[in-house]
């Protein structure tokens, strides 16, 4: 079977390179013909100059003599290329300097460019086509006897010689004008990365001793400094993940070692004489399977904690009723803590299609938070209702509260108060901070608010769209009447 060949990578000192010799080679070639146009306008408006110094001296003569004649234009000293001629008002020539003057129409006009082709002779005596460039003009001068038109004429066969010969050599000059632009570009491209390769050697150079460092924003030129910036920034963003990784591995091994110190204290003890006492080693056992169980809870949320991490949660949409939903969740807690006292707020006709299992799971993390600290006689209250573009989830309790200080760590994992008793240090400190990653997952927030010994509340909100939640308000009729009370509130 054959294997694709890899795709050649694209090289952008090339392609600058490239372009930019494609620049100065265009350029210097505009340059030269910009140079070419610029003379070619100097020598028609020096033409156009003479032609009309010319024509005000012929002017003077012909008003000052009259009828012209060759007599009267003799000692008139003409440039070479100029010529003359004068014609009367039917367009006969009275006069003329030269045989090989250019027809012309007996009107008045201003120094003008024309195109005449004639026939020349060859050394072999054979005729070819050729084409002079003149700058011709003409006005009307009134004598005392009649009205005639002077005809001046100016050649510029030196100006098509010039450009003749200047467009071959600069033909010539095109493959040396191409070269010098390459290595130019070349030049120019090399200077023009430079930045991008200082900024590539410092990635190179960094390793696990300096990961964390960054490049600094005032060393580079400003074209780079929005990609300088960008960088830093994912690297703190890289940073605060490695540290909170370095943190939860630390964290979970200091968890794990606990119920592990106290799986291998009861099973050494077992070996040596526990065995025998019937009343020990069911102590024991019990302890172990109370260890076992918790280590298995503990892995359970940091495999969750991971999936969610890594964005790979299942998700599940379903349509289901908020009011049923928490009336569930309260019977579900009463079986396990038939003592607790829970109270339902919500609207019995709010209905959603949203993913009902995590609701439902984040619910239970901040009710059994709120059972650990709000024993009996303190109320729980799980409450539901619409607010802004989304739906606003909470648990409220009447327990120790939170101390300020704490407060805004407990979502985070592994956290636990400082001044809890000791019956209460049993958790793992991962429950909130599941909670948490999965509101997130649902594109939600989630917030707390505590007065010690008085009310403790954790809301969060869940907002409606495409692929969290939508609303819709069902008929009171479809609601099942065994469920719910009179009232939107019930009291257990």
């Amino acid at each position: 079977m054959k294997t694709a060949k890899p795709k050649r990578r694209k090289s952008l000192y090339g392609r600058v390179a490239r372009i930019n010799s494609l620049t100065l080679f265009l350029s210097s070639t505009g340059i030269m013909l910009c140079v070419l146009a610029l003379i070619c306008a100097i020598i028609v408006g020096s033409e156009q100059k003479a032609l009309r110094g010319m024509m005000e001296q012929l002017t003077e003569r012909v008003v000052h003599i009259g009828t012209p004649s060759r007599i009267a234009f003799a000692n008139i000293t003409l440039r070479d290329g100029l010529e003359f001629a004068i014609y009367d008002a039917n367009g006969q020539p009275l006069y003329q300097s030269s045989y090989s003057m250019p027809s012309t129409e007996v009107k008045a006009y201003p120094p003008t460019l024309r195109l005449i082709e004639h026939q020349d002779w060859t050394t072999f005596g054979e005729q070819k086509r050729a084409y002079d460039l003149i700058c011709h003009a003409a006005t009307y001068i009134q004598t005392d006897e009649e009205t005639v038109l002077l005809h001046v004429v100016g050649s510029l066969s030196y100006l098509v010689t010039l450009v003749q010969g200047t467009i071959p050599a600069l033909i010539a000059a095109l493959p040396v004008m191409l070269l010098i632009s390459i290595l130019l570009g070349r030049s120019i491209s090399r200077q023009t990365i430079v930045p991008i390769r200082e900024i590539s050697t410092q990635l190179s150079s960094k390793s696990s001793a300096n990961l964390f460092e960054r490049i600094d924003s005032a060393a580079v030129d400003c074209e780079f400094i929005e990609m300088v910036d960008a960088f830093n920034a994912l690297m703190t963003q890289v940073e605060a993940s490695f540290i909170r990784q370095r943190e939860f591995i630390s964290n979970a091994s200091h968890e794990l070692r606990t119920p592990l110190a106290v799986m291998d204290g009861h099973i050494s003890m077992l070996l040596r004489w526990g065995k025998d006492d019937r009343e020990q080693l069911e102590s024991s056992l019990r302890i172990l399977k109370k260890e076992v169980r918790s280590m298995t809870d503990m892995m359970t949320e940091l495999l969750l904690i991971s999936r969610a991490d890594r964005g790979i949660l299942e998700r599940e949409s379903v349509g289901f009723s908020v009011s049923e939903l928490l009336e569930e969740i309260r019977q579900d807690v009463l079986v396990v803590s038939p003592q607790a006292i829970l109270c339902i707020d919500a609207g019995r006709t709010l209905s959603v299609t949203g993913d009902r299992a995590l609701i439902k799971q984040v619910f239970r993390i901040l009710v059994d938070n709120s059972l650990r600290y709000c024993p009996p006689p303190g109320v729980i209250t799980l409450a539901a209702r619409e607010e802004g573009k989304g739906l606003r989830f909470s648990v409220v309790d009447t327990g120790q509260g939170i101390a300020p200080s704490d407060l805004p760590h407990i979502f985070e994992r592994f956290y636990r108060a400082h001044d809890l008793p000791d019956a209460q240090k049993g958790n793992s400190g991962l429950g909130l901070a599941i909670a948490k990653v999965l509101v997130e997952a649902m594109n939600g927030r989630i917030t707390a608010q505590s007065q010690p010994h008085t009310r403790t509340e954790i809301a969060f909100f869940i907002p409606f769209g495409e692929h969290e939640l939508s609303k819709k308000q069902i008929d009171e009729k479809e609601l099942d009447p065994k469920k719910f009370g009179e009232d939107e509130k019930t009291v257990t």
